[in-house]
């Protein structure tokens, strides 16, 4: 559920808050679901509670081929129930992506397929009713075979208390010179009504565009529950998670988050990143930005196969306990002086605040290639909104997931500065009445 006072966090039934503390992890290998064994068993060790999976040709889609029009692929459909099913006994919450945009191309794309269209069930050349791709969005017919999908889907699927969401498409404006802008909005607006009227559940909905794209119009939807922002080749991914979490909220005032960021849409590039500073600012820098969870890396394989899951555990070992996902948490705007040593990042209750400092020297891709980070010294940070009274400050290594120190510390005049030990790359603080 969207947590409805603040409407920027997720909660349970029960109200207990939701951050989400996970990746991609779309699709499964040559092994099928018996990576997903190895994978969610990692997942849960490390503190990991959300993933998302694609219903699309090379695993979990049941209506993708010529054939499969109405005649839904239930081998298929096990898979997905298997997998499923172990995640939920890990504690593993689900985004389920309904269609990719493959699904509408004609032409090879970079890595020479997902170019779908021809043999889509759909396609009038395959017997179906839609003769270009923007008639799967206008045709009633189309509509009509669609909706029963969506019926079958909820009545298979919709029983799984871990699906977090059903997102309809995964990067849909990647086909846009195919489709109308106009008639992509006007068809999310009536599928989401059409399976939320079906869905027993009322699981969140959503969709998603591609990298970097702030597209208007569909996240504005009241029948979308959250927005969501894809990031390829972007520097900074911390200003960038605080940029975008602040713009998308301000516009649709509902959870945000990155659900897909990579240093490079072409692959997973260990030389444009060989210390994964940027995957380790994409992780937590959603937790102190106002986003409803970590940015969510690609390359799931590349991240197993390295047991790269400290970033995550790390994450996940600082928030235990926390206010993260309280209903009265905002961003802070911190005091920025000219020349920092640090940027910083952070968010707070009148009463309890969670901090993040990151040595501006390397904030991706600054230093990014430096294999001995200097220690950061003399950093600062100071913000107002805190109660007055005493508190206690207790700074975490971001590596280790564990405290280094605790002060004491005041506020006055609503006013705090912390004034963190030397530290290498970052470091966080809890911030907490005494």
């Amino acid at each position: 559920r969207v947590e409805e006072k603040g409407t920027r966090y997720f909660r349970l039934d029960d109200g207990t808050p939701l951050f989400l503390n996970g990746l991609c992890a779309c699709w499964h290998g040559s092994r099928g679901s018996y990576d997903y064994d190895d994978w969610l068993e990692a997942y849960r060790e490390n503190g990991i509670n959300y993933i998302r999976l694609w219903m699309w040709p090379e695993a979990f889609g049941i209506e993708w081929d010529r054939g499969d029009r109405l005649r839904y692929r239930l081998d298929r459909a096990w898979v997905l129930d298997r997998v499923l099913s172990e995640a939920r006994a890990r504690g593993v919450y689900v985004m389920l992506c309904f269609d990719y945009h493959g699904m509408f191309e004609e032409k090879p794309d970079y890595w020479g397929g997902n170019n779908r269209w021809p043999g889509h069930p759909y396609n009038a050349a395959n017997g179906g009713p839609c003769a270009n791709q923007n008639e799967f969005f206008t045709h009633p017919e189309a509509r009509k075979l669609y909706e029963k999908r969506l019926r079958y889907t909820v009545a298979r699927w919709t029983a799984f208390t871990n699906i977090l969401a059903w997102e309809f498409f995964n990067e849909i404006d990647n086909v846009y010179k195919y489709l109308q802008h106009d008639d992509v909005v006007a068809w999310h607006r009536d599928m989401a009504r059409r399976l939320r009227a079906r869905d027993p559940y009322r699981h969140l909905i959503t969709s998603s565009f591609t990298g970097c794209s702030e597209r208007d119009g569909l996240f504005e939807l009241p029948e979308m529950d959250f927005s969501q922002y894809h990031s390829y080749n972007e520097k900074h991914p911390a200003a960038m998670t605080a940029q975008k979490a602040a713009k998308f909220f301000a516009r649709d005032g509902k959870p945000f988050f990155v659900s897909e960021y990579g240093t490079d849409w072409r692959g997973w590039k260990p030389d444009q990143d060989p210390h994964l500073r940027a995957l380790h600012q994409a992780v937590w820098s959603g937790a102190f930005t106002g986003a409803a969870g970590t940015g969510m890396t690609w390359w799931w394989e590349s991240i197993h196969s390295q047991n790269l899951y400290v970033h995550w555990s790390a994450l996940a070992a600082f928030l235990k306990g926390s206010a993260i996902g309280d209903p009265a948490m905002k961003p802070i705007a911190f005091q920025e002086a000219e020349g920092a040593k640090a940027r910083a990042f952070g968010v707070a209750t009148p009463r309890r605040a969670l901090v993040w400092l990151l040595d501006a020297a390397y904030d991706w891709p600054n230093g990014a290639m430096d294999k001995d980070p200097a220690p950061c010294t003399g950093a600062a940070a100071t913000f107002s909104g805190l109660a007055d009274g005493a508190y206690r400050v207790e700074w975490w290594d971001t590596h280790e997931g564990k405290p280094v120190l605790a002060q004491d510390a005041k506020v006055d005049a609503g006013r705090l500065t912390l004034a963190p030990p030397p530290f290498r790359l970052d470091i966080a603080a809890r911030v907490e009445p005494r």
